[in-house]
């Protein structure tokens, strides 16, 4: 490299990047991780490489040699964006200031690398008051340019390249607008109504738009590259790729781990010699794709929902000789009632699948014969033995090991409690009754004696509709558990009157205003599994049974692993399952 101090050149930790073309499935594999600058790193794609900004100076990295060489800046501020059009010519957006050093404007400019230089080869003005917004195709006649009016509406300006002039084209927001073949355009459009995202063709001429896939999430960058007609798009942390005129769905999902929170925004580029970047956060990825390449019948395949888990990552590291592959799925695609209607069609793609306990289908899944007989594994039976109760029941029905655990949490009936609105009562947790019963016997008193003042039970707006429906509906979780929901009961008897004993002293002691705050909110399963509680409530957790003396209910809910009963290479599975139960981390070790 010509400037050792610009970067630091470390092997890549390895990604994988999986494309779809008619019939074809494209392998990435990481060559090179090269450490610039923190802060966004803009590149577009050049023959030999990338160029892409450092944050003081420019680099132009050739992945295949794995050299960079820094390029000078120009006399003036240089605006390190850039595009490269169809014919692999670079263009940056800059502004440029007026004789009179008052009035400026937007240019594009069309720049070329040579002895280490960035020299301006070619100037072209923008309409007055155009923003430059991304996105760039030029031919030997015309440049067209996305971007923002002076009247804030959103366009594409076509200029002529020998006259100057401008035309536009008023269109509806777009994002990562990039040049696609023929003057046309690739971009994300979001539906407002549907709450998706799509990938769109777009006319520059006419503002028309032709949907190509639609995809849940919003991508974070679009890149496209017309030598090789790939397309590639970022939705952290994946990488998807596919040929736009192959006509085939392309929904094989690649792993990409940016080393950054999830939303971060990164720069995509394809060059024409087979390379594709990433630049983020200070962080250039670079890799080769290989067309070549087609899955191995001799890997194991494991289908996960949104990332490749860490048990499957630690194993590879493990084992650097077993090949194992994670195909990335969208989680719709992996609930339990998904995964089984594939394997009733006798699907054989995935040898393994890791599904979630608590989703649709997943008991009807692991009593239908679609997870394989585990039992065989002296090794794992073993290591079953050692779960508690609650988790075992999960993964053994009728004394068949159907799955292997590997994340679990647990779930208990209860309330969230303010601890500050508590302390304010001059109450502490340790003092609540461990029952709905008995806490509801409790408060009534303390509301009666003076104790709680100015304060409400639950944190919603009707408290005696509020309180009833919660009584209600706990009575009836956990009769359920037991098939035996009776109304007449006499402990559904004693809820009601305590609950009505306890409105009536709220009532009494002008306790019933949603003005005032709240000491509990109700922690629903939903609730519990989003993480979804109003700050004040995060703290504390107070789990009830609905009386005293009555043993406490847990629902525990699990990642499980299971396998294709259908699967050709049992054998693996096996070997794989082992090894992830015996190496669980201390906090997972169930």
């Amino acid at each position: 490299m010509a400037d050792e101090t610009l970067s630091d050149i470390q092997p890549a930790g390895g990604w994988l990047l999986l494309l779809l073309c008619p019939g074809l499935m494209l392998h990435a594999r990481a060559e090179t991780t090269v450490r610039l600058e923190a802060g966004a790193n803009p590149l577009a794609a050049v023959r030999e490489g990338f160029v892409v900004s450092t944050g003081a100076q420019v680099l132009l990295w050739n992945p295949a040699t794995e050299e960079g060489t820094t390029l000078e800046r120009m006399l003036y501020p240089v605006n390190r964006m850039f595009y490269a059009d169809a014919q692999g010519q670079l263009w940056s957006p800059q502004i440029v200031t007026g004789a009179d050093s008052e009035e400026t404007r937007q240019v594009m400019q069309r720049l070329s690398a040579e002895d280490d230089r960035l020299l301006v080869q070619e100037t072209l003005p923008l309409p007055e008051g155009f923003d430059f917004l991304g996105g760039l195709w030029a031919d030997e006649e015309t440049l067209i340019v996305y971007g923002r009016g002076e009247n804030g509406q959103t366009q594409f300006v076509s200029v002529d390249r020998r006259t100057q002039e401008a035309a536009v084209c008023h269109v509806s927001p777009l994002s990562f607008v990039t040049g696609y073949r023929e003057g046309m355009f690739l971009a994300v459009r979001f539906q407002q109504t549907t709450f998706r995202s799509e990938l769109v063709v777009v006319d520059p001429r006419t503002g028309s738009m032709t949907a190509l896939l639609s995809f849940e999430s919003l991508p974070q960058a679009l890149a496209y590259c017309p030598q090789s007609g790939l397309a590639a798009w970022v939705a952290s942390p994946y990488v998807f790729a596919f040929s736009p005129d192959g006509g085939d769905e392309p929904m094989i999902q690649g792993y990409l781990p940016m080393n950054a929170e999830a939303g971060t925004t990164g720069y995509l580029a394809l060059n024409e010699a087979g390379w594709c970047a990433l630049a983020y956060d200070g962080t250039l990825v670079c890799t080769r794709l290989d067309p070549t390449w087609s899955h191995s019948s001799e890997h194991l395949r494991i289908a996960a929902a949104g990332e490749d888990r860490e048990e499957t990552k630690r194993f590879r590291l493990a084992n650097p000789d077993f090949p194992v592959e994670t195909a990335l799925y969208g989680y719709l695609d992996m609930f339990p009632a998904q995964v089984s209607m594939k394997l009733r069609a006798g699907d054989t793609t995935n040898d393994i699948f890791m599904i979630r306990s608590f989703e649709q289908g997943f008991d009807a899944l692991m009593e239908q014969g679609f997870a394989a007989d585990l039992s065989d594994s002296g090794a794992l039976w073993r290591w079953s033995e050692t779960l508690l109760p609650a988790v075992r029941e999960t993964v053994v029905r009728d004394g068949r090991l159907l799955g292997v655990p590997v994340a679990l949490a647990f779930y208990q009936s209860g309330l969230a409690y303010d601890a500050e609105a508590l302390e304010a009562c001059g109450l502490s947790p340790e003092e609540l009754p461990r029952d709905l019963r008995g806490l509801m016997r409790q408060m009534t008193a303390w509301y009666l004696d003076g104790t709680l003042e100015d304060v409400r039970m639950l944190d919603y707006p009707d408290q005696k509709a509020s309180l009833i429906r919660y009584v209600c509906g706990k009575y009836i979780d956990a009769a359920a558990e037991n098939d035996q929901i009776d109304f007449r009961a006499p402990l559904f008897r004693e809820l009601m009157v305590a609950a009505e004993e306890l409105l009536a002293a709220m009532e009494q002691r002008n306790c019933l205003s949603d003005q005032m705050p709240a000491l509990f909110d109700d922690v629903t399963l939903e609730r519990w599994l989003m993480n979804d509680l109003p700050a004040a409530f995060a703290g504390g957790f107070l789990p009830l049974t609905l009386a005293d003396g009555m043993e406490p209910q847990y629902m525990a809910y699990a990642t499980v692993v299971v396998v294709n009963p259908l699967s050709r290479r049992r054998g693996q599975a096996l070997a794989y399952l082992e090894a992830v139960a015996g190496n669980l981390p201390a906090e997972q070790a169930l």
